[in-house]
């Protein structure tokens, strides 16, 4: 009964606090507990067992690991979750991805990752994987037209926008904004109702694509129908004032 009482507190500290004990003893607590582990806490020892393989920089036992933990616990979503950034982080994006749709608790893919990383490949291609995931989410579109913006690449970002435009069931005058997006000719049109304040935002988004490619017509439309909704914003009306004088307009 002593020695089961002692296997068991090493297995407990090997799942919970693996940094307590020598590696050796953390290798076969592991073991023990994996073998004796049964209902939840068969997915408990898989995932101690992947981060023990994480932090020793094994990248094929963590992978493994991990997805047996996430078999073993398919309601835990934290655990398929890592499952798919760690599929994704290894290159295999249609792994990723099949991870994500296979698991009908996660949602959506989360877009914090690649909001935050200072990478522009990185977070387009986390935001491409959310695109795959739900084709029908307008977020990772505008998340990318966002990047690209940002990158300096406003030719590629007029067709994430207006996707995103387009996905989520935008108003008349935002439906006028997606088709100019796409077709630097298509033709803008004053007479369209107004917007709502919850797409005024994303007038401001429109009217930094069309500046950043050149077309100030199409970001004084956009300007103008924020405008309609925010009357009093500053930054809209200075910035509106700059192009109406590059354009030679009164103001």
């Amino acid at each position: 009964m002593l020695i089961s009482s002692v296997a068991l507190n090493m297995v407990s500290l090997a799942v919970l606090k693996p940094d307590s004990l020598a590696p050796e003893l953390v290798d076969r607590a592991l073991a023990v507990g994996r073998a004796l582990a049964w209902g939840p806490l068969v997915a408990r020892t898989a995932n101690a067992a992947a981060g023990v393989a994480h932090a020793r920089g094994d990248g094929a036992a963590e992978l493994a690991l991990l997805n047996e933990a996430a078999g073993a616990a398919p309601t835990d979503t934290s655990l398929a979750a890592r499952l798919a950034e760690l599929r994704l982080a290894q290159g295999d994006r249609a792994g990723a991805i099949r991870a994500w749709q296979t698991n009908h608790l996660l949602i959506r893919v989360p877009l914090e990752h690649g909001a935050s990383t200072t990478n522009p490949a990185v977070a387009l291609d986390w935001f491409g994987v959310a695109q795959a995931v739900d084709p029908t989410d307008p977020r990772p579109y505008a998340e990318a037209a966002r990047v690209l913006l940002a990158a300096g690449q406003p030719a590629r970002a007029a067709p994430y926008l207006a996707q995103a435009l387009k996905l989520g069931r935008s108003g008349p005058s935002l439906s006028v904004i997606a088709r100019r997006l796409l077709d630097p000719f298509a033709s803008l049109d004053p007479e369209v109702p107004p917007a709502t304040p919850v797409e005024v935002g994303q007038f401001w988004q429109a009217s930094q694509v069309f500046t950043a490619r050149g077309d100030l017509i199409g970001a004084k439309y956009a300007l103008e129908q924020a405008l309609r909704v925010d009357p009093a914003n500053l930054v809209f009306q200075s910035t509106l004032a700059g192009i109406r004088r590059t354009l030679g307009l009164a103001s």
